[in-house]
C-alpha cells in the first residue's frame, strides 16, 4: 500500500502531530485526530487501538517521520508518513 492509498482508505486514522497553535494558524483536516508530537508516549496506547492504516502528518513531514519511527519501534505497524499538511489536503481532495 502506497501513502496516498493509506491517506484514502475507508479506515484509515490521520494522526496531526503539529501542535494545537499550528492548526489556528495553518488550518486542518476536518477528518483528522490531533496529537502533539510530544504527547505521543504518554497516548501510545490509545494510538494502539486506532484503526488501521495510521498516516501521521505535520507541517513539513520532520516530526511525522520522527513519529513514524517511534510507533514502528513500539510495535505499531502499518504506519506511514504523510508529509505536510498540505500533502494530505491535496493527497484527500484528489
Amino acid at each position: 500500500m502506497t501513502t496516498t492509498e493509506a491517506i484514502k482508505s475507508k479506515t484509515v486514522c490521520l494522526i496531526d502531530v503539529r501542535d494545537s497553535y499550528e492548526l489556528e494558524t495553518d488550518g486542518c483536516v476536518d477528518c483528522a485526530v490531533n496529537i502533539p508530537m510530544g504527547e505521543i508516549p504518554e497516548r501510545i496506547d490509545e494510538i494502539k487501538k486506532m484503526g488501521n492504516p495510521i498516516v501521521l502528518f505535520c507541517r513539513g513531514g520532520n516530526r511525522a517521520a520522527s513519529v513514524l519511527e517511534f510507533l514502528t519501534e513500539n510495535g505499531i505497524k502499518n504506519c506511514f508518513n504523510g508529509g505536510g499538511f498540505a500533502d494530505v489536503q491535496k493527497a484527500l481532495n484528489s
